[in-house]
């Protein structure tokens, strides 16, 4: 048998909103969540852990490890971070966790296990 080398692609998640034609990307170092609308145009990019400067906990530069299209509980009672708001719910590999918001990239810090 021959051996055949196996080339490792690294690869962009993709979330789509199709209502509002938005695509939703974590890039392939799992830092970087990027807006992209229809067209292809950028509407936002932010790295949620860097931007906001959450604090060194369990890794040095933690990741991405969950991202998901999500909408916020009714036992959510903050006036802008509200019930019903869309939103993407991230955790990082070092488990600190929140909300990014679907239209402008802002992100809400929830905590840390």
């Amino acid at each position: 048998m021959k051996n055949i080398p196996i080339t490792l692609v690294s690869t962009t998640i993709l979330k789509k909103d199709t209502i509002n034609n938005v695509t939703f990307t974590v890039d392939s170092t799992e830092i970087t969540i990027t807006a992209i609308d229809l067209f292809g145009n950028i509407l936002w990019k932010t790295d949620p852990w860097k931007d906001n400067k959450l604090p060194i906990y369990r890794h040095n530069r933690p990741v991405i490890k969950y991202f998901a299209l999500d909408t916020i509980s009714s036992y959510f009672t903050d006036e802008k971070w509200h019930a019903g708001k869309k939103v993407i719910s991230i955790t990082h590999t070092n488990s600190q966790f929140g909300y990014v918001d679907r239209k402008t990239g802002e992100f809400f810090f929830l905590g840390q296990d």
